[in-house]
């Protein structure tokens, strides 16, 4: 017995028709990807927007510790001098009230406010009144910066850090 292989146009019409993409659902399929390509462009700008503005927080917040740091070690300075009794150096940070440093937009302290990034101001207050035996003073930080939103709004944004130092 032989087997009769058809090989040709199909005879059945609507197998036919239906063979490959038309030139609308091409088209609508081109649109669908472009809306799509779109919103992950906006995306990638927003989060380039966003980093920006993390790193200057981050930036910020560094600052801000190195000047606690700074007045923490002054303060552990003239209770070490306190205990080998001898006179303690001039102190920066416990003797003055409100203080105010400029920083730029790197974290470099800076001798005025020309160019400025960073604007921290120092405030203290007893917790324990200077004794014989050392005192305790609460330190709060209040650091300022002007942070780009978009390429023509700026937002000023404020950090607060605290930090208790014992001293003598």
């Amino acid at each position: 017995m032989e087997a009769v292989v058809n090989i040709g146009i199909s005879s059945n019409p609507r197998r036919s028709r239906q063979a490959g993409f038309s030139l609308i659902e091409f088209l609508l399929a081109a649109f669908v990807m472009a809306i799509g390509i779109l919103g992950l462009t906006m995306l990638q700008v927003m989060s380039l927007r966003g980093g920006t503005g993390s790193r200057a927080l981050n930036t910020a917040v560094v600052v801000g510790e190195g000047v606690l740091e700074s007045i923490q070690a002054e303060g552990r300075q003239s209770m070490l001098f306190l205990k080998a009794q001898t006179a303690a150096p001039a102190a920066t940070y416990f003797v003055t009230g409100p203080l105010t440093q400029y920083y730029a937009s790197d974290g470099t302290l800076l001798a005025n406010a020309t160019n400025s990034f960073y604007k921290v101001q120092i405030a203290n207050a007893d917790v324990v009144a200077l004794s014989a035996a050392g005192g305790t003073k609460r330190f709060t930080l209040t650091i300022t910066f002007t942070d780009s939103v978009t390429p023509t709004t700026t937002l000023l944004r404020t950090v607060t850090l605290t930090r208790q130092v014992a001293y003598a």
